[in-house]
């Protein structure tokens, strides 16, 4: 937490000398702070506070500004990476308004609601997320009331900085004090939902508990439940939800359009796919020029490879990007790195890597998600020399691997019935020397049982429990597999009620493996 300081004794300094390195450029670099609400004095302030290196607060503040002045200061701060100037002001604000407490009846508070919200959602987009949420916990303590905004700013942080049993704490939280959650707020929370893999039930409770606050969805809540379908390739409630869009007034636009078309990707349906392509160039072709809005875009584009690489159908791919190309779209490097995975998926590994040579030779740097494009196509073919040799090459280039290139290297070694080697890239995973995360938990398990292996299969099963970490349909599954293929009846049975009573939606794959395996059903 930050120290509470007289505000006499605030001075503060810039932070070069102690950086080791200058920040990155970022989009608004160059770009002026304009905010119309600040006074000509407040103006004065921000920009000698934005360009001095050393300052007392005293001295900038001889005499108190507005509420106004203080949050527009404050967002200036933070839109210049003022970040540390921007808190040290927030704490001048807080402390002068406390000293001052009681003072003057009547007297208006510096430090406003909208004042706390833009503080947060400067320490948030910075990464400083523990310090945004400890500094609201102080604000609590020393009686401030903490409205909607405030509170949904730390849900955002925390969200947008992948820590979303946070997210959800915060939200609970804000609940049992009272405090009404928005729109945004529930847009946020339904996106951490889709982000984590919720059971479907408890994404249609949280709408119905939005619903109960009196809180309307908008074509964003819309939009963000259809994402959400995606996980669980749930198309028949993606278009549910496009029709309810329409029923309810709105317009579905490019963001509803590739949404629908990233769950029908999911849930390997080209033909629907290429329904709601169709839809997309009618729309625009008689709406063009007063709405462009709908008109393929590159994620459209992608987002149709992708689909017609889950269903195995490499002709198609090749015919889609060359009418991606005919449409005047240049490839990029997302583009390259969704044919990689189309053609892998289809089994054409000589042509992801022909796709992958090409993207060199066009002069496109590789990223995090080449890397791991090109890993998940050797894996399916059990390369995993080659696999070894990728991940060798990345390091090199300084390109740190992920969870999902572990995840691929352990899929190499499974197909390629390296069971050692798969064996000794675990224990590194369950000693921590790779950081244990809820993905390769969750490979563990299915290569395990894919190589029916049921004590590693069960080992990598129960750390996935005790670390309180929800397990997906795909795990579940590989469970009742590889209980089915071990004749283990009962415990089949067990993951099967577990599956109906957290409120999954069992697969085909889940009733094939009963059929198949366990028998009777």
């Amino acid at each position: 937490m930050w120290p509470l300081l007289s505000k006499t004794t605030i001075l503060l300094h810039t932070l070069d000398a102690a950086s080791p390195s200058p920040s990155p450029p970022t989009p608004t670099a160059g770009k002026p702070w304009i905010n119309h609400r600040l006074s000509p004095r407040g103006q004065q302030i921000l920009q000698t506070l934005i360009d001095s290196h050393s300052i007392h607060l005293d001295h900038i503040f001889d005499h108190p500004p507005t509420s106004s002045d203080v949050l527009a200061i404050i967002k200036g701060l933070g839109f210049n990476q003022k970040y540390d100037l921007a808190l040290s002001v927030f704490d001048w604000v807080r402390i002068w308004d406390r000293e001052r407490k009681g003072e003057e009846e009547g007297r208006v508070p510096l430090l406003s609601g909208s004042t706390i919200a833009a503080t947060i959602n400067i320490l948030g987009k910075a990464g400083r997320v523990s310090s945004a949420a400890s500094l609201l916990r102080t604000l609590q303590n020393d009686g401030f009331e903490i409205d909607v905004y405030a509170y949904t700013c730390l849900i955002t942080a925390y969200a947008t900085n992948g820590k979303y049993k946070d997210a959800l704490s915060v939200f609970h939280n804000m609940k049992q004090d009272g405090c009404t959650p928005s729109l945004i707020t529930y847009n946020v929370i339904l996106n951490v939902y889709g982000k984590m893999g919720m059971p479907w039930s408890r994404v249609t409770d949280l709408v119905e508990s939005m619903k109960t606050d009196g809180v309307a969805p908008d074509l964003y809540t819309y939009n963000t439940l259809i994402t959400c379908c995606r996980r669980g390739s749930l198309y028949e409630e993606a278009v549910k939800l496009f029709d309810q869009i329409k029923l309810a007034g709105f317009t579905p636009d490019k963001v509803t359009y590739n949404a629908l078309l990233d769950v029908f990707a999911k849930s390997r349906r080209p033909k629907e796919a290429m329904q709601v392509l169709k839809e997309m160039e009618t729309k625009w072709l008689f709406s063009y020029p007063l709405c462009c809005g709908c008109s393929p875009d590159i994620v459209t584009w992608n987002t149709l490879l992708a689909v017609f690489g889950q269903n195995g159908l490499d002709s198609q791919v090749s015919g889609v990007f060359k009418e991606m190309k005919r449409s005047g779209f240049v490839p990029e490097r997302d583009t390259f790195n969704t044919l990689i995975s189309a053609y892998s998926k289809c089994g054409s590994f000589d042509q992801a890597i022909a796709v992958y040579k090409s993207m060199l030779e066009a002069g496109v740097t590789p990223d995090l998600s080449t890397y791991n494009a090109v890993l998940a196509a050797l894996a399916r073919g059990g390369f995993w020399e080659q696999s070894e040799k990728v991940l060798a090459e990345m390091k090199d280039c300084r390109c740190k691997p992920n969870e999902i290139t572990y995840s691929s290297l352990l899929h190499a070694y499974a197909n390629g019935k390296e069971i050692e080697k798969m064996k000794a890239f675990a224990e590194e995973i369950y000693s921590g020397s790779i950081e244990t995360h809820a993905i390769l938990l969750k490979t563990l398990v299915l290569v395990n049982s894919k190589s029916d292996l049921l004590k590693e299969t069960e080992r990598a099963f129960l750390e996935l429990r005790r670390r309180g970490i929800s397990p997906d349909i795909k795990t579940l599954n590989a469970m009742i597999s590889i209980y089915g293929r071990k004749q283990m009846v009962a415990k089949a049975n067990e993951i099967l009620n577990f599956i109906y009573e957290s409120g999954f939606t069992p697969t085909l794959t889940t009733y094939n493996s009963f059929d198949v395996y366990v028998q009777p059903f």
